[in-house]
């Protein structure tokens, strides 16, 4: 899970054999840095470097998008594409119980209720999960600008509404 805000970057070289083994690990669409970010945080927040609540909740919101992207692709399987799919891959989201539990934890609040900010950035990143983990392309208006569907009764107020996907019918996970 790659961090929103303000962050530093870092870069280091790995020798080609470990490379080529951490790219066997990412079936999940993700990059090799991202990968490497993961395994970074995992370490320090097992090493109980962080805040207790800091480490909370970004073990939350990685649990949250790991979950996001698994059931992007089981909606896929399932139903197949449609310009609404990161709606209906949220519906099946908060039909999850254990997921709308770790979600309700993460935002602190009725995870219904408009308003909460601590729903934007995570909100964000689901959709942002959901888009990658089809190649889902957006739809956009005659100004070039996302089309955004509003929509009531879910977690989230609006979705952006995607034209196509990249992925073969059988992305795996």
């Amino acid at each position: 899970m790659q961090f929103e805000g303000p962050s530093i970057q870092v870069s280091f070289r790995l020798d080609p054999r470990i490379f080529a083994a951490i790219e066997k690990q990412l079936i999940d669409g993700r990059d090799v840095s991202a990968y490497a970010h993961d395994l970074v945080v995992a370490s320090v927040i097992n090493a109980n470097l962080l805040d207790p609540e800091f480490s909370k909740e970004f073990s939350l919101k990685g649990a949250i998008l790991s979950r996001c992207h698994s059931t992007s692709l089981r909606v896929f399987r399932a139903q197949g594409f449609s310009p609404d799919f990161t709606y209906r891959v949220v519906r099946a989201l908060e039909a999850d119980p254990l997921w709308l539990e770790d979600y309700t934890a993460l935002v602190r609040d009725d995870p219904f209720k408009t308003g909460n900010q601590r729903k934007g950035s995570i909100n964000r990143a689901i959709g942002a999960c959901v888009l990658k983990s089809i190649g889902g392309i957006v739809a956009k208006d005659d100004k070039e600008r996302p089309i955004l569907v509003p929509v009531k009764g879910s977690i989230i107020q609006k979705y952006t509404k995607m034209e196509s996907y990249t992925l073969p019918e059988e992305p795996t996970e």
